[in-house]
């Protein structure tokens, strides 16, 4: 005897099944593109630290960063700029655990955390963002707004902080692909994005 389904009901709820099963595979693809972007900066930054070293005596690193330079943005994208290669030195130099690194923040978080030359100031601000969420305007708001130098001169420390952390500036996890570091990195034009 054949089980009479009500479709209507059986529809939403295979339609709720399937629609989560994208949400997850989605989720897990922004946060995989991130975490490779990150690693991969990163040890580029190591290999680009290495140039400075004593040990190997190399003649003229900065003419070899340059020609590294070229040589990857010709095969890879503007990403690779002398600048950007600079950049990923100074985050190895400013994040040396690549352990701890935490893969919710994106790369644009770290360039603004690394306009931070104070370091205990800049853990603050990673601690935070990566506690909280922020986004990199929520993170780039609060340095603006001086949090870190509130809370050492107050005396009500809880309050400060629950003023600054009232109606952050959220950022939806699709948001990460359409960042112009991602796109970079994938070698995709922003006129390719379909909003």
């Amino acid at each position: 005897m054949k089980k009479i389904v009500n479709n209507k009901n059986y529809f939403d709820t295979l339609f709720l099944n399937v629609e989560n099963l994208i949400e997850v595979s989605r989720n897990r693809v922004y946060e995989n593109i991130n975490t490779e972007m990150i690693t991969l900066y990163w040890n580029i930054g190591k290999i680009v630290s290495a140039l400075e070293n004593p040990n190997l005596k190399i003649f003229e690193p900065e003419v070899i960063l340059l020609q590294l330079s070229k040589k990857l943005s010709l095969q890879f994208g503007q990403c690779f700029s002398r600048e950007d290669l600079l950049q990923m030195k100074k985050f190895y130099l400013y994040f040396p655990n690549h352990t701890v690194l935490s893969q919710n923040l994106s790369w644009a978080h770290y360039l603004e955390l690394m306009r931070i030359d104070n370091k205990t100031k800049r853990q603050f601000y990673y601690q935070k963002a990566v506690q909280y969420k922020w986004s990199v305007l929520e993170l780039r708001k609060q340095k603006e707004s001086l949090l870190f130098e509130q809370l050492i001169l107050s005396q009500d420390k809880e309050t400060i902080l629950n003023i600054a952390l009232k109606d952050p500036l959220i950022k939806k996890k699709q948001d990460i692909i359409k960042d112009s570091f991602v796109l970079e990195f994938l070698d995709i034009k922003a006129s390719e994005i379909i909003n």
